[in-house]
């Protein structure tokens, strides 16, 4: 590959990344810079998560839990709060989707979790999150605590999943959706 001058190789990266190719390095290997890009900058954010909110965040949710665990009759919302204790733990590129297959007690779940525990998880979510949008560094994390926000809330009946394998499905259902149907 020919030598360019810094511009070119900037726009030439801009652009194949634009059109999803794998840029040619000067070693000639093939690699996709933007989804390599996209682990780091996910695995920058979780460790700065980690070290200012995610450990304490997630102790709490882990001692809560605890606790739930030793009246017996809250050992689901137990096992919920340590849910929430992972996702708070590594947040980035990880989210909380809703269940097609959950039937009423879930619903009675979340009344009940929604009463007692999920609007001061909310308020301390978004107090939080407020307090770490003051800096520019925090508004990642600040955007953390909000997408906990319905989590927090309605634990019941949600799943935790990378996002990848998320816009995978998506992407594949939406091609199903767009199939022919041949009968």
């Amino acid at each position: 590959m020919p030598t360019r001058p810094f511009a070119l190789r900037g726009l030439a990266a801009a652009r194949s990344r634009q059109i999803g190719v794998p840029l040619r390095t000067r070693a000639g290997s093939n690699h996709d810079t933007t989804s390599d890009y996209a682990e780091r900058v996910k695995l920058l954010l979780n460790i700065i998560w980690l070290v200012l909110a995610g450990f304490w965040l997630a102790v709490g949710y882990a001692l809560a839990g605890l606790v739930m665990f030793i009246l017996i009759v809250t050992i689901p919302f137990g096992v919920q709060a340590f849910k929430l204790a992972n996702f708070a733990l590594w947040p980035f590129g990880r989210t909380m989707i809703k269940r097609s297959d959950v039937g009423g007690a879930s619903t009675i779940g979340n009344v009940l979790w929604l009463v007692f525990a999920g609007w001061w998880l909310a308020i301390a979510h978004l107090v939080t999150a407020f307090a770490q949008a003051i800096t520019i560094i925090g508004l990642p994390l600040a955007y953390a605590n909000v997408k906990m926000i319905p989590g927090g809330l309605w634990p019941f009946g949600r799943e935790l999943v990378r996002t990848a394998d998320l816009t995978e499905a998506m992407r594949q259902s939406s091609e199903a959706l767009t199939a022919p149907d041949r009968r």
